[in-house]
């Protein structure tokens, strides 16, 4: 399947914006984090196994961000964004108030989720763009 994907550029500008609008810091912590992250949900293979589908590659996108802390600050909120504009860009959105949203990205960043608990999480309120 031919994904579109995100550029490391872009994010970087989603972060900026976030961190400007809804306050905190700015500012890279690990450059290298992100561009893995990237790398990763580009494969094809992992391995012998096939990396996924879209939400498998969603789920990669937001806990790598999430739990892999590339931002100074915000990277909850700038995991979930991109994770959102990925899904967009490919025909999907996530369905969810606020609240949920804020929860879900703390039990992630706790690590009270694995990853395949993130992508069951992402797949039940992803909906098609209709």
């Amino acid at each position: 399947m031919n994904y579109k994907y995100l550029t490391k550029e872009s994010i970087i500008r989603l972060h900026k914006k976030i961190v400007e609008t809804t306050g905190g810091e700015k500012g890279m912590l690990n450059e290298g984090i992100l561009s893995f992250i990237l790398d990763l949900i580009r494969t094809e293979k992992l391995y012998s196994e096939n990396i996924g589908d879209l939400f498998t590659r969603a789920g990669l996108l937001l806990r790598g961000i999430i739990s892999g802390h590339p931002f100074v600050d915000g990277n909850k909120r700038a995991g979930f964004e991109a994770t959102d504009v990925f899904l967009r860009m490919n025909g999907y959105y996530l369905e969810v108030g606020a609240d949920e949203g804020m929860d879900f990205t703390l039990d992630i960043a706790k690590n009270e989720l694995d990853l395949d608990g993130v992508i069951e999480w992402i797949r039940r309120h992803a909906k098609e763009v209709g």
